[in-house]
This record gives structure tokens, C-alpha cells and sequence, in this order.
């Protein structure tokens, strides 16, 4: 979404905001996701007490399972294994990569100002613009050479694009100044509160 507003003859004013947001993105790499071992025994069997639970018995997956290092290798095996939902498994998980989550927010200012036009109209031969940040504020500064105007000459123009450009820069709860001599030039100072990214 984007706000853009004519400043005068020679510049403009944009307010854009870009967003976006993203729920259950798939996750990928090592340890990116939830995984629950959902082979364990069931609580119902919990109550049968530990003594129960260890107690050896035989071992119908003798013979099948011939990793040494699993208790399902030997002749008997502790009554709690056979009572898994997977017992010939050491591990079975329950995943879902789809845990990812994405948040993206910027508000972005930019004020574009047709150099040539502030040239024929000022009779500028020197145009800064300065974009500062500093004590939680963002500034923007445009400054000219140029013949400037008075006060009265800026009202009989009808000055909207002055006006607009305060208007615009309370909006954001800033400060916004106007200075312009005749001789000695115009420059524009606007200052809006900045809050970085959350």
C-alpha cells in the first residue's frame, strides 16, 4: 500500500507500507521442525508399576531384530517394550515441518524531487537533500540557493503543496518547517518519529 503525494511543481512524498505474513511454512534442515516420539508406552499401562513393566518376557521379535545394541535382539525382553505401539522400532516420530512462521513489516518515506524544475523555478544552483536519523527521529531536510520567496508570495501562489506536506508530516506526529528569503533560498525540514522493526 502507498501514499503518494505532488509537492509543488517539483517533488513528491511517498508513504508506503509493505507487509507479509506466513503461517505454517515448511521447515527444512536438521532440527528445523517438532518431532514427538509418539512410541512410547501408553499411559494406561503406567499403572501396571515398574516392577510389571521390567519384568522379562519372551521376545517374539527374537531372530528379526539382530542390531546388538537393541533389547529386541535377545531371547527376552522387558514386558514395557512389547506394550510401545511400535515395539520392533526403536523411535517413531510424529513430525510436522509445517511449524515455520514468517513476519515481515516496513513503513518506508521517500520524497523524490525533480531536480531540474527546482532549477528552472528557484534558479537553484545548488539543491541538498539530507535524510537524517538521530534521538528517535527520522529527518528529512531539502535545502536550495535559489531565489526564494516570502511569505506573501508563497500564499498568492496558493501554496498547497506546503500545506500538504505539513499536513502529511503532523499526520505521523513530526514537526515541519518552511524557510524561504528572497536571495537567499528555500529550505524544507521535516521530522517524523522512527520505530525500528519489532
Amino acid at each position: 500500500m502507498a501514499i503518494e503525494r505532488q509537492i509543488g511543481d517539483n517533488g513528491s512524498l511517498s508513504i508506503a507500507y509493505a507487509g507479509s505474513k506466513g503461517t505454517h511454512l515448511l521447515m527444512q534442515g536438521f532440527a528445523t521442525f517438532s518431532n514427538i516420539n509418539i512410541n512410547q508406552i501408553p499411559d494406561q499401562y503406567l499403572a501396571l508399576g515398574v516392577a510389571a513393566l521390567q519384568a522379562q518376557v519372551a521376545n517374539p521379535f527374537f531372530g528379526y531384530v539382530t542390531n546388538p545394541s537393541s533389547p529386541l535382539s535377545q531371547p527376552t525382553v522387558a514386558t514395557g517394550y512389547l506394550l510401545e505401539p511400535f515395539p520392533q522400532y526403536d523411535r517413531v516420530l510424529a513430525v510436522d515441518p509445517n511449524l515455520g512462521f514468517s513476519s515481515y513489516n516496513s513503513l518506508q518515506a521517500s520524497f523524490h524531487e525533480r531536480l531540474r524544475g527546482a532549477a528552472k523555478y528557484s534558479e537553484a544552483k545548488r539543491v541538498e537533500v539530507r535524510l537524517t536519523r538521530s534521538n528517535g527521529n527520522v529527518c528529512l531536510s531539502v535545502s536550495d540557493d535559489g531565489v526564494g520567496c516570502t511569505p506573501d508570495e508563497l500564499r498568492r501562489s496558493g501554496g498547497l503543496g506546503v500545506i500538504n506536506m505539513r499536513e502529511r508530516v503532523l499526520q505521523l506526529r513530526g514537526t515541519f518547517e518552511f524557510k524561504s528569503e528572497p536571495g537567499r533560498g528555500t529550505t524544507v525540514k521535516a521530522e517524523v518519529p522512527f520505530r525500528p522493526a519489532s
